[in-house]
């Protein structure tokens, strides 16, 4: 009899958990059409680019500043997708890690309180969170990708197997550079003894092992293995929006707070480490709070954090609210805070003090802090179950099987197969052929290659998809221009216009893409398209044009034939 009450109960609370899964995708797609700055000026970009170029031949070329793991996942919803739905593509793949992140969120807080409909009350909880809903269905950002790793590596060190839950931090870390905030954590572990200095290993031998495709598709080895260092040159602001110290320290000077905001961060992970070691406190009784204080408190000292840097700290929150009572008011702080620097980012509409919600956080910080040293009941706080060690077989048998060997092959099998992927990647390099480069445009010491133009018949007009990439001192759009002719079967000319407008502030040495639409008289008639670069001063001299195989193009213009088709349904950046 309780055994049939429990199957009855699992499956209620199944179809419980469908049902508010399907309603958070509703939410979801009730923000479908929202286009934030992040998409018109950068991941949009990218992912036309890449449908442009073809799919995989465009991570030969350094176009994004986000690490190729994550550009697997847009070439990926590429194949699904055109670049006339980028906007969909991109946001699908943040609502698909949004529910594995809920899943994991399940699997974390059924781990620790043994309730499947306390786990539940978690999983809705977390899909339903404003900022959740903000940053996958109305951002369209990359952070539930890494942050679902970062939950999974958690819920694995809960089960007693850190190991494994390392390899979970690493597949994060390879994905995002900002989940190095959880790295503290194992460090911590490395000094209880349940970790030795090796299993560190794990984490450059897995960051090798997914750049691997990258390299070996031809991708440069130096942007590959300095993308962080890329995206840290980035920003220099104390703060990009984030809800952290520095919205309380305005007129400070910069040179001053900003080393002084590393050094503060370093020194907490250091002395609060420290106190739990005198404490007595081990990391294996106390996850969810040591790993809630460490999300929270880097993005709170360290400068030149974004407004989204909170994300993980913001579904923590919800879960240890959901274990731990004395926590339950934490997910309106924290989630707050968070909030408070999402709607002032993505509707431009200051009413809501960013200061407020930097003290919101603060206070949020000072409670989990509080409570990772206090003492708790079974009931109250995070406890140890000792039937953990024996979970997961498939970590344990076969990723690490003998944790000391196990390493060892990792990073081994990652180093041998890295040195394998650069020389397979430089002939790829080298080896450019005629579906990927249609000409490489040259004058002085500029240069600039165009890859995989492309000219469809409309109704009423002919478009032409150009992508560029590989630019050595082109200068800015005022000074190149593309011109495009679209010519009938004798050659006359039908329409030209330039390319790219007036209104793409961008410039050429940065791989882009572009639709740009010609109308024509008669369409019909229409049976090719020329394009070249040309100078816009003096006596508008126009670029080399040599095609892949190093022949010079006639009138240095590369023909593209016009067919049939449907045009994409374009909307022009702005």
């Amino acid at each position: 009899m309780i055994q049939r009450l429990r199957h009855r109960q699992q499956y209620v609370l199944f179809l419980l958990g469908i049902l508010i899964l399907v309603a958070a995708l509703l939410v979801r797609y009730y923000f479908r059409d929202y286009r934030s700055p992040d998409y018109v000026f950068n991941v949009g970009r990218w992912y036309e680019f890449i449908h442009v170029m073809g799919g995989t031949p465009a991570l030969r070329v350094f176009f994004a500043d986000y690490s190729p793991p994550y550009l697997y996942l847009l070439i990926l919803s590429n194949a699904l997708l055109s670049a006339a739905h980028s906007l969909y593509g991109i946001k699908l793949i943040a609502i698909v890690f949004d529910v594995l992140s809920a899943l994991a969120v399940y699997l974390i807080i059924e781990t620790h309180t043994r309730r499947p409909a306390v786990a539940l009350l978690g999983y809705a909880l977390m899909l339903m969170a404003p900022t959740v809903i903000a940053n996958s269905a109305i951002w369209g950002q990359a952070d539930p990708v890494y942050t679902a790793f970062l939950l999974l590596a958690i819920w694995r060190v809960m089960k007693r197997d850190p190991r494994s839950g390392l390899v979970f931090f690493s597949i994060a870390f390879s994905i995002k550079l900002q989940a190095i905030f959880l790295l503290p954590l194992f460090l911590y572990m490395m000094l209880d003894g349940e970790l030795k200095l090796s299993d560190l290993l794990i984490v450059p031998a897995v960051f090798l092992l997914l750049n691997i495709p990258a390299i070996a598709l031809g991708r440069s080895l130096q942007d590959t293995l300095t993308i962080y260092f890329t995206q840290m040159d980035e920003g220099k602001a104390l703060t990009a929006g984030a809800a952290n110290i520095y919205q309380l320290l305005h007129g400070s000077p910069d040179e001053i707070l900003g080393p002084a905001g590393v050094a503060t961060a370093f020194i907490f992970v250091i002395v609060y480490g420290t106190l739990l070691r005198r404490g007595r406190v081990t990391i294996g009784s106390r996850v969810l709070l040591v790993s809630t204080t460490l999300l929270i408190a880097a993005p709170f000292f360290l400068p030149r954090m974004h407004d989204r840097y909170f994300y993980p700290a913001d579904i923590l929150s919800i879960v240890l609210a959901c274990t731990d009572r004395r926590l339950r008011w934490l997910p309106f702080t924290v989630i707050g805070g968070s909030f408070i620097a999402y709607w002032d980012y993505l509707f431009h509409t200051p009413h809501l003090s960013l200061e407020s919600g930097a003290v919101f956080t603060l206070i949020s910080l000072a409670a989990v802090v509080f409570c990772s040293f206090q003492r708790v009941s079974s009931r109250d706080g995070e406890t140890s179950n000792g039937d953990d060690r024996q979970t997961s077989r498939f970590f344990d048998q076969v990723l690490l099987s003998a944790p000391s060997r196990s390493v060892l092959y990792l990073v081994c099998v990652s180093i041998v197969l890295f040195g394998i992927s650069i020389p397979v990647g430089n002939a790829v390099r080298a080896q450019v052929d005629q579906t990927t480069l249609a000409a490489k445009f040259s004058l002085g010491a500029s240069s600039i290659i165009m890859r995989a133009p492309q000219a469809v018949r409309c109704q009423d007009r002919v478009q032409v998809k150009l992508a560029w990439s590989d630019a050595v001192d082109i200068g800015d759009l005022k000074q190149a221009h593309f011109f495009i002719h679209v010519l009938d079967q004798n050659r006359g000319m039908l329409a030209q216009d330039d390319a790219p407008h007036a209104d793409f502030p961008v410039r050429l040495v940065d791989a882009f893409s572009e639709f740009h639409d010609i109308k024509v008289s008669s369409p019909a008639s229409a049976t090719q398209v020329e394009l070249g670069l040309y100078l816009n001063s003096g006596n508008l001299p126009r670029y080399k044009a040599l095609a892949y195989d190093g022949a010079q193009w006639p009138e240095d213009a590369v023909v593209v034939p016009v067919v049939d088709g449907v045009c994409e349904s374009w909307q022009r950046l702005e």
